[in-house]
């Protein structure tokens, strides 16, 4: 595996940017069969790191593209790949509509500390893709992958809820990375809805009042959005109900008759 060579060439992953290397192909492989990827589908992967990932979806498809925001990683994949597009960017500042023009499949093993940011910067570029395969530390997937009732659901929860369709493939223990982590990983596949409930213009006010239904959680939804509880009546929704209780399907009900009636 390239990890070995990576590492025999001095470098090592960098803590700063949140780098642990998956090491195990079997995982490496599930990652890449849950793509879904053929020879001509156009690939997009973040963060290659030590290019084991690359290896294998280069093995797949001749259309992968690689965005890596760290020098010494760039300069080892061009290194082994000379010919594979380097995109040598940060992501969250990297116009994924332009890399293809088409739609495309995204993978990654995504550094833990901006993991959310990335998701929440592909959807802003929803239309540029088919399927998201990435990789969450085990308590942020929880949180997105979370269901109406559960401890773990939240804003994040119906946001991931709203876009796609959302499954867990696989957890990965700590042991089979590296360096090695005290926390399980979890690859999430994501599949974006066909249709959405509200139209775009209205999806950032939608989002806004979500957050603030979960501003504290321990707190009832009526003292959270008191702007809102007029419209919980004609919901079938009681007094005492908690933000964690509604599902994706109450929250767009209840912004939608708030909107109306405020002008959210």
């Amino acid at each position: 595996m390239l990890i070995k060579k990576y590492l025999d060439s001095a470098r090592r992953p960098k803590k700063q940017l949140g780098q642990h290397f998956l090491t195990n192909p079997a995982y490496i492989a599930k990652i890449a069969d849950t793509a879904q990827i053929a020879r001509d589908t156009p690939v997009i992967e973040i963060g290659p790191g030590a290019a084991s990932l690359t290896e294998e979806l280069l093995r797949r498809t001749e259309r992968l593209k690689v965005i890596e925001f760290d020098r010494d990683a760039a300069r080892f994949i061009e290194e082994n790949f000379p010919n594979l597009d380097i995109i040598a960017s940060d992501v969250l500042k990297t116009d994924l509509s332009a890399i293809f023009g088409e739609k495309a499949v995204i993978v990654g093993n995504l550094p833990y500390n901006i993991s959310v940011k990335i998701l929440e910067h592909c959807t802003n570029h929803i239309a540029a893709f088919s399927r998201l395969v990435f990789m969450f530390q085990s308590e942020a997937a929880d949180r997105i992958i979370a269901n109406a009732g559960s401890k773990t659901y939240s804003s994040l929860s119906v946001y991931a809820a709203y876009y796609y369709a959302v499954r867990r493939i696989c957890r990965i223990g700590g042991g089979n990375f590296f360096p090695k982590t005290r926390v399980s990983s979890s690859v999430l596949e994501f599949v974006p809805h066909p249709s959405r409930l509200l139209p775009s213009g209205q999806e950032s006010g939608f989002f806004a009042f979500v957050r603030d239904c979960f501003k504290q959680k321990r707190k009832t939804l009526k003292n959270n959005v008191a702007y809102a509880a007029a419209n919980f009546k004609a919901l079938s929704l009681p007094d005492n109900i908690r933000a964690e209780q509604l599902t994706l399907s109450d929250f767009a009900k209840l912004y939608l008759m708030t909107a109306y009636q405020t002008k959210l």
